[in-house]
C-alpha cells in the first residue's frame, strides 16, 4: 500500500501486516487535480488540486 507522508508530502510504500494508522480524504476529482505523476515528481505545484493535497497533510 503506498501513503502520503504528510510531513514530507512524499509516498511511503508499507507491506501488511506493518501498516500504519491511517485517514481517507474523499475529494472530487476535477481536471485540476493533480495526476499520480504529477505528484511524484512534484512538476504540478500551482495546480489546485496539488494545493489541496498540501492542506489535507497539514491537517
Amino acid at each position: 500500500m503506498r501513503l502520503i507522508n504528510s510531513s514530507r508530502l512524499t509516498l511511503s510504500e508499507f507491506v501488511e501486516p506493518n501498516n500504519p494508522d491511517y485517514a481517507i480524504l474523499l475529494h472530487s476529482r476535477s481536471v485540476y487535480e493533480a495526476s499520480f505523476q504529477e505528484f511524484v515528481a512534484k512538476s504540478s505545484p500551482q495546480k489546485s488540486g496539488f494545493r489541496k493535497i498540501q492542506e489535507f497533510c497539514n491537517l
